[in-house]
C-alpha cells in the first residue's frame, strides 16, 4: 500500500501531510539556534515566572528549557534561584553548576526530606550541581543512611553519576566522562574523520541474515582523540536489527589494529 503524502523536505513517504519527525526536529533545531540574545532573554524570564510549569512539564516553558540548555547554556543562577524557592526539583538538569547558595539551599532541603521520593530528586539534583560539598554530602547519606534510603533501589554514589561522576569507599571522586567534547556535524567537510558511525559491513548475522554494522569506530591514533587513551582503533559492532531484542548489551572483543569479534548472544 502506498501513502498518499510525501515529506516537503526529504521525500519520505507520509500517511499524513507535513514534514516527517526528522525534518521537524531539525526544523525546531534550526529556529533554536537562530535565537537572538533578546529572544533568550525573553524566554529566560517567562520561564522564571512560569517555573512551576517546568516541573509540570507545560510548554512553552519544558521545551524552552531544554533548548536553553542544550543549544545556548542558558539557564542562570536567577532561574536556578526561582527553581529552589518554588521547590521545583525536576528535572534535575535544572541545577547543572548552580552557584553555592543555591547548593546550600538544596541540602537544606535533603535534610528536611522525610520520603525516598523527594530524597532521590534532591539528590538527583546535587548530582547535577557537583561541586566538592554536594559529593561531601551524599558521601555523608552513604556513609550514614537515612531512613528513606529502604525505600531506593541503590546508594547516593549510584545518583552522583546523573552528574558525570561518583565517588568510591574511601570517598575519592571520580569523574565518569571526559572534559573533551566533540559535536556531531551532518554531512561532509572533506576532512578525515577519527569517528565513523554506522558502518556496514559485508558479513551478515547469524541469527536473522541481515548485514552487521560497525555501530561505532574510533582511531584513539588521531591527535584528536589522544584524550580517551586508546592506541589504536575501536571497533564496535553489532547486528541493528538484533541487538534490540538483548536482554543486556552486546559485547564484543576488539584488537588495536581494528578488527573485532561479536561475542554470540
Amino acid at each position: 500500500m502506498s501513502l498518499k503524502y510525501t515529506c516537503p523536505g526529504c521525500g519520505t513517504p507520509l500517511g499524513y501531510e507535513g514534514l516527517c519527525w526528522k525534518c521537524k526536529a531539525e526544523q525546531e533545531r534550526k529556529a533554536a539556534l537562530a535565537w537572538t540574545p533578546e529572544q533568550i532573554t525573553e524566554k529566560q524570564r517567562n520561564l522564571i515566572q512560569n517555573i512551576q510549569r517546568l516541573a509540570d512539564m507545560e510548554d512553552p516553558e519544558f521545551t524552552d528549557f531544554w533548548q536553553l540548555l542544550g543549544y545556548h547554556d542558558a539557564i542562570t543562577p536567577e532561574i536556578q534561584r526561582a527553581a529552589l524557592a518554588a521547590e521545583v526539583f525536576w528535572p534535575c538538569e535544572i541545577y547543572y553548576h548552580a552557584p553555592a547558595d543555591v547548593r546550600d539551599g538544596l541540602i537544606h532541603a535533603r535534610l528536611s526530606a522525610e520520603y525516598s521520593s523527594a530524597a532521590s530528586n534532591l539528590m538527583s539534583c546535587l548530582a547535577m550541581q557537583g561541586d566538592d560539598k554536594a559529593m561531601e554530602t551524599l558521601l555523608e547519606l552513604e556513609r550514614n543512611p537515612r531512613p528513606w534510603r529502604k525505600g531506593l533501589y541503590v546508594d547516593p554514589s549510584s545518583y552522583a553519576q546523573i552528574g558525570g561522576w561518583t565517588f568510591d569507599k574511601e570517598g575519592q571522586k571520580i569523574q565518569l566522562n571526559f572534559d573533551t567534547c566533540y559535536p556531531m556535524v551532518k554531512g561532509t567537510t572533506g576532512e578525515k574523520s577519527p569517528v565513523r558511525i554506522g558502518r556496514a559491513r559485508e558479513d551478515t548475522c547469524p541469527h536473522c541474515g541481515g548485514r552487521m554494522v560497525d555501530m561505532l569506530v574510533l582511531d584513539g591514533r588521531d591527535e584528536r582523540l589522544r584524550f580517551l587513551g586508546l592506541d589504536g582503533v575501536l571497533t564496535a559492532t553489532c547486528c541493528p536489527s538484533c541487538v534490540g531484542f538483548l536482554k543486556g548489551p552486546a559485547f564484543n572483543r576488539f584488537t588495536l589494529d581494528g578488527g573485532v569479534e561479536v561475542f554470540p548472544s
